[in-house]
């Protein structure tokens, strides 16, 4: 059975599966925001779309899921400008389940864009803030090697240049 995640009414959340899987990024964007957990939506699909962004596309037979990082944005009252900072929508009844020692699950502000559900090719500069988002939440977060490659169907791993004396 799911334990309960510490979340009080007035705690609002943003499950971040693009580039915001960097918490520098993401901290840049909304200071005030808190990385909670490594974080799993069910039933939804990672691609990267037309718009050449991440997005995740809900599976008709519910199959699949993402990987993510939950961030605690404020409270539930308070976040409008960290919102519109995120492109974000709440979309009732998506929940998150996040785990540390015990999953649990907890309602979160995530961005879904509806009408670019087709697969695309990422911007060149987006590919290097994804790989620096893969990178962080693979060290910092244990984000899973099996997430990882269905995110390099879509985004290149990026070659260290040396530099040669």
């Amino acid at each position: 059975m799911a334990g309960v995640f510490p979340l009080q009414s007035d705690e609002a959340y943003y499950f971040a599966y693009g580039s915001n899987l960097s918490t520098e990024q993401m901290l840049a964007r909304c200071p005030n925001s808190v990385p909670v957990a490594l974080a799993y939506l069910p039933g939804y699909e990672w691609i990267i779309n037309k718009r050449r962004y991440a997005n995740i596309v809900l599976r008709p037979d519910q199959s699949g899921g993402c990987y993510g990082v939950l961030y605690k944005i404020g409270t539930a009252g308070g976040t409008e400008s960290d919102k519109k900072r995120l492109d974000g929508e709440k979309d009732t009844g998506i929940s998150t389940s996040a785990g540390d020692e015990e999953p649990s699950t907890v309602e979160a502000w995530v961005y879904i864009d509806k009408k670019r559900v087709l697969p695309g090719v990422p911007w060149d500069e987006y590919v290097h803030r994804m790989n620096k988002g893969i990178d962080e939440a693979v060290r910092v977060w244990g984000l899973p090697e099996s997430f990882v490659q269905v995110m390099r169907e879509y985004v290149p791993q990026e070659v260290e240049k040396t530099v040669e004396s």
